[in-house]
């Protein structure tokens, strides 16, 4: 089986709550693709007896039949499950079989679900090779999931190996035959080993965390998969994992230590696998097992955990067939289908259970327009138009999120520090919880108290690159905010190589409309050889109060460019647009006082070709930004042009879809062209730098 379109996969999810009675509840919901109005659920209950089922060998026919029994007591629920196999089936779709359960059910994850069978033909439904099955957990963690770029994958393995393991009856194992195994089985992934017998530092747990610590330019983790290789016990039902201490003998750690650890990361590899070596006891699977949960309610993506002793041959075909399949397809409930099928003949089939907080099962995305016809004629186009003078650039946050961090990040500690009592849902929008903070404190408060935020994030992110006279003082001034974000970037742009606003600079544009609020695009066009005029949109009194700020009569060229900052600038702190009122009062009076927009901002914005690089769908700004555009005087002459949105950095939960997340963006343009950029503002920039030199190179 192939990966299918994610819109193209029947869903169905079987929520099992916690005990009520001596019954658990179970609610059934399933729904076609593209269908809105195929959701059919069920609220039923299942009479599970832990007792019962131990009676049974784990993983044997009888443990699977009896699991059956007792998790379809009620008829409606047999036949509604038994239906939606038929729908799907009739439809031609794949079933992504989710197994849902409560945090107030845990000791449920125990139970070895990949053992349960189909009601009607007794077949185990983890090995269907047209049900992707995972069990589907819920998480604390509000942070978005952003998707990985697929030819950018790291892998970290660490291997614990104690030289003192025989003291406690544990048997030690071969690390470079592990280490071997495991490095065909990643393929082109590259692998980096942790272990002082994988020739690595040893594996302890700040070594671990100080490897997991690290960022990708972009801020993402370094390593997008990490594996543990080590043993595993039981102490008193607490799971506990045999690492390395720094003289290499056993150090015991206990999982509420690692979940600790794993929850204070600013971003977490996607995918994070606990292996089971032959060596290993049969309580090592059920230790890894018991963590896998606990890891994925910590905020892991995705976590595949060996349930048991798994024989090596078992363990090598399904590992190599599931890594191969997630390079090739990146949907990983899909891989770990696909890999069980390899192994549904062996009796331990079951043992890979897979945890997930991905509704979509993506962890990886591959950028471009779409195909490569479509990209060469885009690019073409746009370098037409840049050429021609007839181009404007808007800029959104995402390009400074990896210097800055997320205000996301910023709304969920405002939300907890100052008790914000609304829906979950809410707490990470920053202009929502900032609303919320100024009105039990005051605006001058919230100023101070984001710019104390920036400073964190920066001192955090970039403590060696802030100058020392910064880092030492306790309280900065906006001067002070843009020095060190001046010095932070210098760094983080050596890191990846290519400055991602040299290349915009390069661009030789008239008019840049930027939403970052620092200096680093100006810096940029300065050392390029321009001179540019740097505006503040006028969008409350305070700033119309100070007309140089944002007075502009000249007519830009490439050499002179313009640069208007659309919601203000760190220098003036009553410029920045930060709440949900402020939000309001910027298209009120915007759209009440448009002589306040200099006439070339307005010209641009409805009669050039657009490009938005660094925006996301759901961001204040660009839904501001959008409505800004709507109420400019002639904005049907934007009908003359084809414009590029390259900021869909894909993120679980927000983008499932391309085509439809293409479809959204049109409806807020009307019947104006707009071609969708699937991927970061760094993988477009890039690619841009390299198509628009192969086009300047054709034309010579």
């Amino acid at each position: 089986m192939r990966a299918p379109e994610v819109q193209n996969i029947a869903e169905l999810e079987l929520s099992i709550r916690g005990l009520s009675g001596d019954k658990y509840p179970v609610e059934f919901r399933f729904y076609l693709p593209r269908s809105e109005t195929e959701v059919r659920s069920l609220i039923a209950e299942a009479s599970i007896d832990l007792a019962i089922l131990q009676r049974h060998l784990i993983g044997s026919d009888d443990y699977g039949k009896a699991l059956t029994s007792a998790f379809f007591t009620d008829a409606e629920l047999r036949v509604r499950f038994t239906e939606a196999l038929t729908v799907a089936r009739e439809n031609q779709t794949p079933l992504r079989l989710r197994l849902s359960i409560d945090p107030q059910a845990m000791e449920l994850h125990s139970i070895a679900w990949e053992t349960l069978r189909n009601p009607q033909d007794d077949t185990p439904l983890s090995t269907n090779p047209n049900i992707i099955f995972s069990r589907y957990l819920s998480s604390l963690d509000w942070r978005p999931v952003s998707l990985r770029h697929q030819e950018r994958m790291n892998a970290l393995a660490l291997f614990a190996n104690p030289s003192n393991l025989e003291d406690y009856q544990l048997a030690r194992f071969d690390v470079p035959a592990e280490l071997d195994r495991l490095r065909q089985a990643m393929g082109v992934i590259p692998l980096t080993a942790l272990g002082l017998e994988a020739g690595g530092e040893a594996a302890t747990l700040d070594n671990l965390f100080e490897r997991l610590r690290q960022r990708k330019p972009d801020g993402l983790s370094y390593f997008d998969i990490l594996v543990l290789v080590c043993h595993g016990s039981l102490n008193k039902g607490e799971p506990h994992l045999w690492l390395e201490g720094d003289d290499g003998k056993a150090h015991w750690v206990a999982a509420r230590e690692l979940e600790t650890r794993f929850k204070e990361l600013p971003d977490m590899p996607m995918l994070v696998v606990l292996a089971s070596c032959e060596s290993a006891k049969a309580e090592a699977g059920q230790a890894l097992s018991a963590l896998g949960p606990r890891l994925s309610q910590a905020g892991v993506p995705a976590v595949l955990a060996m349930q048991g002793k798994i024989s090596q041959e078992t363990n090598n075909l399904y590992t190599s067939e599931f890594f191969s399949a997630l390079q090739a397809e990146g949907v990983v409930d899909l891989a770990a289908s696909l890999a069980r099928g390899q192994v549904r003949e062996r009796l331990d089939y079951w043992m890979p259970a897979l945890f997930m907080r991905l509704r979509s099962g993506r962890i990886w995305y591959t950028p471009g327009f779409g195909s490569e016809a479509s990209d060469t004629n885009i690019w073409e186009s746009l370098k037409t138009f840049i050429d021609e003078e007839m181009c404007t650039l808007l800029l959104g946050p995402e390009i400074i999120r990896s210097i800055l961090g997320d205000g996301r990040e910023i709304a969920l500690k405002w939300s907890e520090l100052h008790g914000y009592p609304f829906y979950n849902e809410d707490r990470d929008k920053l202009p929502r919880v900032a609303q919320f903070v100024s009105i039990f404190q005051n605006v001058t408060y919230l100023r101070i108290a984001y710019q104390k935020a920036l400073r964190e994030a920066l001192l955090r992110g970039f403590p060696s690159a802030i100058p020392e006279e910064l880092a030492h003082l306790e309280r900065w001034k906006p001067e002070h905010l843009l020095q060190a974000l001046d010095s932070a970037g210098a760094v983080q742009w050596a890191s990846i190589g290519n400055n991602p606003y040299s290349l915009l600079a390069g661009l030789g544009l008239r008019i840049y409309l930027t939403g970052e609020q620092g200096n680093l695009l100006q810096n940029a066009l300065r050392e390029a050889g321009r001179e540019p005029e740097v505006r503040l949109c006028p969008w409350n009194a305070t700033i119309r109060s100070r007309k140089a700020l944002w007075y502009y009569n000249d007519d830009p060229t490439p050499q002179k460019p313009l640069v208007y900052h659309l919601f203000g600038h760190f220098e003036e702190p009553a410029s920045l647009v930060f709440t949900e009122d402020d939000t309001y009062d910027y298209l009120i009076n915007l759209t009440e006082h448009r002589d306040l927009i200099p006439d070339a901002v307005s010209a641009a914005l409805a009669d050039s070709a657009l490009m938005f690089v660094g925006f996301q769908p759901d961001d204040w700004q660009f839904r501001l930004l959008f409505r800004l555009i709507m109420n400019q005087p002639g904005v049907d002459g934007l009908e003359n042009y084809s414009h590029v949105a390259a900021q869909i950095a894909p993120r679980e939960g927000l983008i499932e879809d391309a085509d439809r997340a293409r479809l959204y963006l049109q409806r807020y343009l009307g019947p104006k062209k707009i071609d969708l950029y699937w991927g970061s503002s760094q993988d477009f920039l890039s690619e841009m730098s390299r198509r628009l030199e192969i086009a300047d190179a054709r034309t010579r």
